[in-house]
């Protein structure tokens, strides 16, 4: 036996070491801020918080006056509650109680009339010293049942002892128990006989319950002799089963939260979150049942998936986000639609994708492309055209195209897998195809939106763009990726715009309409679409302004070619195929014959004639001639912009001249033809301005037309918010 050791005393002599008790004896007890509130019966009132009572329904004030004066009884809207209710439901603390007014408890969040504490009823004791429940003493209750802890008692109900379920005696049920009726756990009696109904009750039922319609004694209200009949089943009937009833099945319970079957309400932030991510496969379902538009070149379903999963872990909505094959994602590949991309894996992710995946998104793809956005119709692309989702029809070797460059985003959004497709827009490349696929399309500002992660065409146009389902939609995504980000030193602040500042109807709203974009290159559909848009806003109440001038305008094409062609040449001088890229088998004698050999097969024509084109324009001898003046033709348009926003709030003008054409349509068309095509959008990226494509109408032949608006500088949300008008009024 071990001998107990004594601390010995500085005095002389020894003592016994004190126990915690002793220890702890002495200290002075703090009490909690919890412990404050139940002694000082704090909280004595209504629920403080929504959710408490999932009903959500507010306290009958008629009821609570006088039981009489609320005539409607059950069929109330509101909450009857009584006041001789003395303990709080415990299913109601839960959110779970589906009684309502017809329960016996308090549906009231009072500390000094809460339920029993479940552990110290069940062990005697309660670890927590904070426990808001009542501890209370077990010789005050009632006894237990004798019978009905040996497993069965025939008075059931009604027998004026307590049935406390308990926990099966394992040794009982495998065969022998050695403490036989001593044991605290239940020995059930399983040859249990039948009861006999035609006996009735062995006690009277309770004649001093108080029906709370009538309040008179002897019935429950759900049986109330009172209540009109509406057809429906007692209040007994439908929430207490008899031995008559059987068990509804999961799939026929209704959830009384969200009314649907298959759960009970305990399970409805389950269901919730199984919807949520029921939402992204339902997303990738679509796009793979979309492969034949070609509008994606990489697929990230498993990346989707997962990152659905974390979204809902930490209590986020996740969407669905397609990206433009040009914008880097980390450890996905990003090829540009070019063949010198082809297997090119990002090792960062762009500003703009890692917003959006932070606010929830998940990546469903990437999206194809003219290559290295150098097209207005997405046909331009390594791994194949995009064909144009709102034409069905089935034609040997041919369809409409998507628009471009950022066609593949654009079928995204008309096909209904994407929430948000991000694109990139140097001269129209997000209202082109916008226009084209019927959508939303909003370029912002230049430098609001990161350009960091994006693969640069032309430094000084380029910008992070938008295609959503509506309006509100683009103004909810831009808000997520709005801000500066040290990374790109051309990014903004903006400051947030308050509901003050921005338009609540288009009355006083002023429209200009520029007289110089009244051209040849406009259809007749589209301008028939132009001229009732202007009508339709004359009705709404907004100043149509039809002698708005732009008289630089019809110098814009060439300046924008040349502009982006002298940066084209500069940004495709990183493609050497020596640290990335594609490179040629016969590599040639020298090294500078495998660099040309690679660009040679990698590049295709139209990548090889702007790189030739903006290498003319940066000749020694041209730079002057050609670069220099494009850059005054700019300031130029952009003064002319800057004076017509003194006049109006926003420009109107088509997104595109004509509706989505054939593919082999554009094959026929001259590099003049095609250039034509950007004439109505370039402007907004030479001078930086917000512009959105809002989908108006249609052509003759069913396909749509977009109508663009176009606001001064970081006057975003105004746009936006035009253009929710402009498509509400259409």
């Amino acid at each position: 036996m071990q001998e107990m050791e004594f601390v010995a005393l500085s005095g002389g002599g020894t003592r016994p070491p004190l126990t915690m008790e002793e220890r702890i004896g002495g200290c002075i007890y703090e009490y909690t801020d919890v412990e404050v509130m139940i002694n000082e019966q704090r909280g004595a009132r209504p629920v403080p918080f929504a959710g408490m009572d999932k009903s959500g329904r507010g306290v009958c004030i008629k009821f609570s006056r006088d039981p009489n004066s609320c005539t409607l009884g059950l069929l109330c809207p509101l909450r009857h509650l009584i006041g001789d209710k003395q303990v709080v439901c415990k299913h109601w603390l839960r959110g779970l109680c589906k009684k309502g007014d017809q329960c016996e408890f308090l549906h009231e969040y009072d500390l000094s009339k809460m339920p029993e504490c479940y552990f110290f009823s069940r062990y005697m004791a309660c670890s927590n010293k904070e426990c808001p429940f009542r501890h209370i003493d077990p010789d005050s209750k009632i006894k237990d049942c004798p019978w009905y802890d040996r497993g069965f008692c025939r008075h059931g109900p009604y027998c004026k002892h307590r049935h406390r379920r308990r926990v099966l005696c394992p040794l009982y049920l495998a065969g022998f128990c050695p403490k036989g009726k001593e044991c605290k756990l239940a020995h059930p009696s399983f040859a249990i006989p039948q009861i006999d109904r035609t006996a009735g009750p062995v006690f009277k039922v309770n004649t001093a319950i108080t029906c709370h319609n009538c309040h008179e004694r002897g019935h429950k209200a759900g049986n109330c002799p009172h209540l009109p009949n509406m057809g429906q089943q007692s209040f007994d009937s439908t929430f207490q089963s008899n031995g008559d009833t059987e068990r509804k099945s999961l799939q026929e319970v209704v959830c009384f939260k969200c009314g649907e079957k298959g759960h009970y309400a305990n399970r409805d932030d389950v269901k919730e979150k199984v919807i949520m991510v029921n939402s992204i496969l339902k997303a990738i379902e679509k796009a793979s049942k979309s492969r034949e538009f070609n509008s994606l070149i990489t697929e990230t379903f498993d990346l989707a998936k997962k990152q659905a999963e974390e979204h809902v872990k930490n209590g986020k909505r996740p969407f669905s986000v397609v990206i433009k094959d040009n914008f880097a994602v980390e450890d996905v590949k990003m090829t540009c639609a070019s063949k010198m991309l082809e297997n090119y894996i990002a090792p960062y992710t762009a500003t703009i994708a890692s917003r959006l995946f932070a606010a929830g998104g998940c990546l469903i793809g990437k999206a194809n492309m003219d290559e290295f956005g150098m097209g207005s119709s997405s046909i331009n692309s390594h791994f194949g055209p995009v064909g144009n989702p709102r034409d069905r029809e089935r034609r040997e070797n041919d369809f409409r195209v998507a628009g471009g460059s950022s066609g593949g985003s654009a079928v995204a959004i008309a096909e209904g897998f994407a929430d948000v497709s991000i694109g990139s827009d140097t001269g129209g490349s997000t209202r082109n195809p916008a226009s084209f696929c019927g959508v939303f399309g909003f370029k912002p500002s230049y430098g609001l939106m990161s350009r960091y992660g994006l693969v640069p065409l032309c430094n000084a146009f380029d910008t992070p763009s938008f295609f959503t389902h509506s309006a509100e939609d683009a103004q909810k995504y831009f808000e997520i990726c709005l801000g500066k980000d040290p990374r790109d030193l051309t990014s903004l602040d903006l400051p947030p715009s308050t509901a003050d500042d921005l338009p609540q109807s288009l009355k006083g709203i002023k429209i200009g309409i520029p007289k110089e974009f009244h051209n040849d290159y406009v259809s007749d559909d589209t301008l028939k679409l132009w001229r009732h848009a202007v009508s339709r806003l004359r009705e709404a109440g907004a100043e149509v302004v039809e002698e708005v001038s732009l008289p630089n305008s019809p110098y814009s094409l060439s300046c924008y070619h040349i502009l982006t062609a002298s940066d084209v040449q500069s940004n495709m001088a990183r493609y050497l195929a020596i640290f990335y890229g594609h490179r040629s088998e016969s590599e040639g004698d020298s090294f500078q014959e495998m660099i040309a050999r690679s660009r040679t097969e990698a590049f295709s024509p139209v990548v090889r004639r702007r790189i030739f084109a903006g290498n003319f324009f940066n000749l020694k001898e041209n730079r002057g001639k050609y670069f220099l003046q494009a850059a005054k033709v700019r300031r130029l348009i952009q003064q002319d912009f800057q004076r017509a926003f003194g006049q109006v709030d926003a420009l109107l003008v088509p997104s595109t001249s004509h509706s989505a054409p054939l593919f082999s349509e554009v094959l026929k068309k001259s590099l003049e033809e095609k250039r034509k095509d950007d004439f109505f959008t370039q402007s907004a990226n030479l001078c930086g301005l917000p512009a959105i494509s809002v989908p108006y109408g249609h052509c003759g032949l069913g396909f749509p037309i977009g109508m663009q608006l176009i606001c001064d500088y970081l006057k975003d949300e105004k746009c936006i918010q035009l253009g929710k008008f402009l498509h509400d009024i259409r």
